[in-house]
């Protein structure tokens, strides 16, 4: 990840990119969130986290390729364990002290902000769940009982999949006479595609159809 870390650090990306701590809190979130999110929803998110406006400026089609690869073995990360048995998250930043708890928090919630009402229900409904992300949330790095913490966070992730999974949280929806809209870029199929490869949509990721991650060409 030094190649793609070094990519989101470049200028004038650097300015409004994701770093890899919060691109990881930021996909665990859609992951393991109530519905799919597609590429073309959180690709423009990654390069500009604020808006989810900016190009990511690729600097040719090789690049784009290498770089959205990142992306994709980022998710992949997460979603591989997460079809193990038993199923198992581990945030990027348990690995590497560089990789700050905080922005993985920060991502994660943007992440969450996909469908933002049904998370909100969740915690209303189950805020157990929720109890070791808050608590991480207020500790720093170095405290006492931060690894402890840390195992905590993975196993309420896992738990929170689960809750989303059984799907008892769609009855408060189905009463709803107006469908949840998802905020964020509206891509018609002949737009430049939001992962920045420089083709229209309907070539690029708006051919993955039910796919989990972009095409790379």
């Amino acid at each position: 990840m030094v190649a793609f870390g070094e990519f989101l650090d470049r200028e004038p990306l650097a300015k409004r990119s994701m770093g890899i701590a919060m691109l990881d809190g930021f996909l665990t979130a859609t992951l393991i969130g109530p519905e799919m999110v597609m590429p073309s929803d959180y690709l423009p998110w990654i390069w500009d986290w604020k808006r989810g406006k900016k190009n990511p400026g690729f600097a040719d089609i090789d690049e784009a390729n290498r770089i959205l690869g990142y992306v994709q073995g980022m998710h992949n990360r997460v979603a591989g364990p997460l079809m193990n048995e038993p199923p198992e998250i581990v945030p990027v930043f348990v690995f590497e002290p560089g990789w700050d708890h905080m922005e993985w928090v920060a991502g994660f919630i943007m992440g969450a902000d996909f469908d933002a009402e049904i998370w909100d229900h969740a915690r209303e409904a189950a805020p157990e769940l929720f109890e070791p992300l808050t608590a991480i949330s207020t500790m720093e790095r170095d405290a006492r009982g931060f690894s402890d913490a840390c195992v905590k966070l993975s196993l309420s992730l896992i738990r929170i999949r689960d809750y989303f999974r059984a799907g008892e949280w769609r009855q408060a929806f189905e009463e709803v006479p107006t469908p949840f809209v998802r905020e964020g870029p509206k891509i018609g199929r002949n737009d430049p595609c939001p992962c920045g490869s420089g083709r229209k949509f309907k070539k690029c990721c708006g051919e993955t159809g039910g796919s989990t991650g972009p095409v790379l060409h």
